[in-house]
């Protein structure tokens, strides 16, 4: 059923909803029951909503992107962002060896961070801005709740493309 489907573990969430919804519990309940979820995208083309999300993460993703390269240019930040790293690749190699020298390192990572942090403020750059920011904190731009369910942000895509039409 959910063979082609960009989202198949969604698509099967719907499908399955959408049978316990008609009371179908059973495989011999199957047969005379449609195998489609029945939600409001069967009346657009859902290459138009796939390529919607995908151009939304995109541009999320590109920006936080963006942002990280704009930081990692400033030689000072960049040193800054080697060093922290490294420590926590000392740090996990202590905690697995259980050495002692654990907390030292923790400690070292923190003040590394407060450096790097305080470099970025004088940049202008926030570090939030790292991670990409979805327009829809439901679904991270996909179209589908956690629940595999249409987010309300897909549904008011899908009126407002009907009404565009």
């Amino acid at each position: 059923l959910s063979e082609g489907k960009n989202n198949p573990i969604a698509y099967m969430n719907g499908v399955l909803s959408s049978w316990k919804a008609s009371g179908i519990f059973t495989p011999d309940k199957i047969e005379g029951a449609a195998h489609t979820p029945k939600t409001e995208e069967k009346s657009i083309d859902r290459g138009v909503i796939e390529r919607h999300y995908a151009e939304l993460r995109q541009r999320a993703e590109a920006a936080a992107e963006k942002t990280l390269e704009r930081a990692l240019a400033d030689d000072t930040y960049s040193a800054q962002h080697k060093e922290i790293n490294s420590l926590n690749i000392k740090l996990a190699f202590a905690e697995s060896r259980a050495d002692g020298s654990e907390s030292e390192i923790a400690e070292r990572i923190a003040a590394a961070n407060r450096a790097a942090d305080e470099r970025l403020k004088e940049l202008g750059i926030d570090k939030a801005d790292f991670t990409p920011h979805y327009s829809c904190k439901i679904c991270g731009d996909t179209g589908y709740d956690a629940a595999g369910k249409p987010c309300k942000c897909l549904k008011k895509f899908i009126a407002d493309y009907k009404g565009a039409m």
